[in-house]
This record gives structure tokens, C-alpha cells and sequence, in this order.
């Protein structure tokens, strides 16, 4: 793949051009970025809340977000390790931490208990689970996007982390993006994701990036899920080495109400075929996780998104 083809992974439009920004502040002081839209539809559709995940900028959700702008209110958070976020002197990165910010936002929204969608990816997966494992949030149904179990940070830097001055974790920015493409991503299924990643570690700024690591790793999340009552729908992607599919269908497994979809590939659940996963959703939000067990991606849609390797492995399209 040539360097000067990850220029394609970006659109020209962005989803920030179109949004209202609005910080909003928690309850120990840090001010979190909340870009929001309302589509002029006269009709009443209950909004999605967007959690991206660790270090994601918007445009890496441009492809979903500009298409459903003008179907649904949306609410895109930025959490607290954004280069977004307002901090006062005091640092909080606990996981748990996260949680209860997505009760702030939403209350500050005025965002009542089952009268949302939650959706977020990665570590803005896990945010949401913490919150609903501790009964912080009740949404209509929480789309939970490749979830991990354990923070994916090698065990070593896990202990001298905390001992690497800030100053050091900016050096370290080239080692954590080798690292990244090497061990975490296939870059040969999925080079837009190692790019995306890429721009990430360039754009987060290197004391979040310490602080949120510390922060999050001791994280083990297999044992609360039993707590979460909202219904869950789990969203993997075989080809997707950082967010494992398997580690998501033992997260389905575990959560009490909940149901696997298969998208293949991180691309996909950043593109077209979540659009339409969505939209399909929406049609039936009375019955999310009905919708969920009899999903069939139209294969139209889907195959662009799943590589060869994977094409005899597909069980859900039509």
C-alpha cells in the first residue's frame, strides 16, 4: 500500500461542519466536547449517542455520521482523553470515571432513561458498558462495536508506564505506532485502520496518553457484565486483529440480553454498512433485538467491505 493512498480514507466533508458544539461540564470540572445535530424531519425518532473510541477523531466517523444526519438527532461525546477535553488541575482517567460522564452529558442534554441509542466503538465501547454495568444509563438499546476485555497494551509497559515521564511518552509516539501496526492491526486486510490509528497517536496529546493507559490498565471486563440489564447489541469483525471477534461473541455470550452481528471488518463498522444497520434498527425500535437476530446485510452493500480470505466464512447476507 503507498503512503500517499491514506489521503483516500478521509472524506472532504465532515460531520463537524454541520454539528453545534457544546462543552459540557462534569462534576469534577473537566469540560467534554459534545457535537450535536437535528435533522428537520417533523418527526420524532430518538437520538443516537455516539462514544468513539480511544484517541478517534470525527472525521474517522464521517461515513456514518453524515448520512444519518439528516434522519436522526445525534450526539457525538468526545471523552475525557480527546484532545478535546478541558481539564482542571485535578486528573481522573478511571475507567469508571468515563462511565459516569456519559450520565452528565446525557443529563445535561435533558436525555431521558429509554428514550436513546447508545453506540460506541473500542474504548468507547467499554465506557459504555461500565455505565451500564453500574446503572448509570438505560438506553433503549446500547450497539456495543468491538469491545475488549483488557486495555491491548503489552504487559511490560503496563509497569514501567506510570515511572515514563510525560516528556518520554511523545518520544514514544513512532514506537506506539510500530507497535500498533505490527501486533494490533492487519495491514493487509485492513491498512485504513492502521492509518486512522496512525493519526490518532499523532493528534492525542502525550499526557492523556499516559494518563488514560494508567487509567485503564488494570480493566478486566468479562466479570461485570452480568449487571447490565439494557438490551446489547454486539457488534464484531473477524478481520478486526485489535477488537477480536471472539472476544465480542464471549461478550454476547455473558451480557444477559444480547445478540451478535457480524460486520466483517472495521472499515465496515465505520462505513455503508453500519448506515444501513442503523437505519434498518430505527425501522424497528420497538423490538431492537428481534431486528438484530433476523439481520441480513444486502450482500451489495457488504462485499466491498469483506476481504477474500473471509468471503466463505459469511453467514448473514443476502
Amino acid at each position: 500500500m503507498n503512503k500517499p493512498s491514506q489521503k483516500n480514507i478521509w472524506l472532504s466533508d465532515t460531520y463537524e461542519n454541520y454539528a453545534e458544539e457544546t462543552y459540557v461540564t462534569m462534576s469534577d470540572g473537566v469540560k467534554l466536547r459534545v457535537l450535536h445535530t437535528k435533522p428537520n424531519t417533523g418527526q420524532y425518532l430518538p437520538p443516537l449517542v455516539l462514544v468513539p473510541g480511544l484517541g478517534s477523531i470525527v472525521p474517522g466517523w464521517d461515513r456514518v455520521l453524515l448520512p444519518l444526519k439528516d434522519k436522526i438527532p445525534i450526539y457525538y461525546i468526545e471523552t475525557r482523553e480527546k484532545k478535546s477535553s478541558k481539564f482542571p488541575k485535578k486528573k481522573k482517567f478511571e475507567p469508571i470515571r468515563f462511565g459516569y460522564d456519559l450520565k452528565e452529558v446525557l443529563d445535561y442534554f435533558n436525555i431521558k432513561d429509554k428514550e436513546y441509542v447508545i453506540m460506541g466503538s473500542s474504548l468507547g465501547a467499554n465506557t459504555i458498558i461500565y455505565a451500564l454495568a453500574n446503572h448509570y444509563i438505560d438506553p433503549l438499546v446500547a450497539i456495543i462495536i468491538g469491545p475488549n476485555p483488557t486495555f491491548p497494551i503489552p504487559t511490560p509497559l503496563k509497569v514501567i508506564l506510570p515511572l515514563i515521564p510525560i516528556q518520554t511518552v511523545d518520544l514514544l509516539r513512532p514506537l506506539i505506532k510500530w507497535y500498533v501496526k505490527i501486533f494490533e492491526v492487519d495491514m493487509k486486510t485492513e491498512p485504513e485502520q492502521g492509518w486512522k490509528y496512525e493519526r490518532v497517536v499523532d493528534e492525542m496529546e502525550g499526557w492523556k496518553i499516559k494518563y488514560v493507559a494508567c487509567g485503564f490498565k488494570d480493566m478486566y471486563l468479562y466479570p461485570m457484565l452480568h449487571k447490565i440489564k439494557a438490551p446489547s447489541i454486539l457488534i464484531g469483525a473477524i478481520a478486526d486483529k485489535m477488537h477480536k471477534a471472539e472476544n465480542t461473541k464471549k461478550f454476547a455470550e455473558l451480557i444477559p440480553n444480547a445478540v451478535y452481528v457480524e460486520l466483517f471488518t472495521n472499515k465496515a463498522a465505520h462505513s455503508e454498512p453500519m448506515v444501513h444497520f442503523i437505519t434498518g434498527l430505527y425501522k424497528h425500535i420497538d423490538d431492537p433485538l428481534g431486528f438484530a437476530k433476523q439481520y441480513s446485510l444486502p450482500e451489495k452493500i457488504i462485499a466491498p467491505y469483506i476481504p477474500a480470505k473471509y468471503r466463505k466464512k459469511q453467514k448473514n447476507l443476502v
